[in-house]
């Protein structure tokens, strides 16, 4: 599987509207072959900071979705609300521990994550 967190900087105002745009993208992926999970996230503590992770069965799945209208369609409706190009922090293969632990700490920002694997998540 491939697991992405992305960051996005926005306008001062715009986090609410991206939310917006970003439900037909989640939308579209968790309908499209391949994806099994989407989230959209805001950031309590930084108003114009959301997140965007996802989960793809594998790099075909990942691929097919940007191929997607419904994707391409949302990067034109976010570009004018970001300050700047979103920032992947982990693109990641699973089911491997250590690419669970890498994707806890850029989550969490645990700075223990060696404790947790994969097996733990049963």
């Amino acid at each position: 599987m491939i697991a992405n967190f992305v960051v996005f900087q926005l306008k001062d105002g715009q986090r609410d509207a991206f939310i917006e745009a970003s439900l037909g993208n989640s939308r579209g992926s968790i309908d499209g072959a391949g994806c099994v999970a989407t989230s959209i996230l805001a950031d309590p503590l930084r108003p114009n900071v959301a997140y965007v992770f996802e989960v793809f069965v594998d790099e075909d799945a990942f691929t097919n979705h940007h191929n997607q209208p419904y994707y391409q369609q949302w990067l034109q409706a976010i570009a004018p609300m970001q300050l700047e190009p979103y920032e992947m922090l982990q693109s990641t293969s699973f089911p491997d521990d250590e690419s669970f632990r890498h994707l806890r700490l850029a989550i969490s920002g645990d700075p223990t994550p060696q404790t947790w694997t994969a097996g733990d998540a049963a």
